[in-house]
């Protein structure tokens, strides 16, 4: 590809969203790839720098992005809802997302100390890292497949635009 495609902005909530599974994907690349590092070079400064790279994105990033699908996304879509099966279906992913954001944090947490202990060239594993990404990966490809196709039908340009806004203010961002 000799341009990639450019990130999505507010002005498109949904591509801003799917575009955060994309790095989160990337990440989980990253973090297997470290492992593997860690175990042939131990905490090196590439590790640590692939280490500080994780953290700086899991610790901002995602907890911004479980706010827009729990506080803003899943209830507008619960309010858009068009039957009574579309309902039902928002409804079970409200309490799976809330349940798999809980335990990504729970993992994420110990992935973090371990983590950390790379960063400070103390520690040469991230024993947590594999079951991190596994739920990771689950997650969003659950959503990218279930959870943004109907956003996509059922979202009108108005709902969108609000959407956006919300995640914009979110991260401290004005918009028109």
């Amino acid at each position: 590809m000799l341009f990639p495609t450019p990130a999505s902005g507010f002005d498109d909530p949904l591509g801003m969203l799917a575009g955060c599974h994309r790095r989160i994907a990337g990440f989980c690349d990253t973090l297997e790839r470290l492992v593997t590092h860690l175990e042939s070079a131990g905490a090196d400064s590439e590790a640590r720098d692939a280490a500080q790279r994780i953290c700086a994105y899991f610790d901002k990033a995602a907890p911004q992005h479980h706010a827009d699908e729990e506080v803003d996304l899943l209830p507008l879509l619960h309010q858009r809802a068009r039957t009574n099966a579309e309902a039902a279906a928002v409804a079970d992913w409200e309490t799976r997302i809330g349940a798999e954001h809980s335990a990504q944090d729970k993992v994420w947490r110990h992935l973090r100390e371990e983590l950390q202990a790379v960063i400070e060239g103390r520690g040469a594993a991230a024993p947590s890292a594999a079951a991190f990404a596994a739920l990771q990966r689950e997650h969003y490809r659950f959503e990218d497949a279930e959870v943004f196709p109907l956003a996509q039908a059922l979202l009108s340009d108005e709902d969108r635009a609000g959407l956006g806004r919300a995640m914009a203010r979110r991260r401290g961002v004005e918009t028109a």
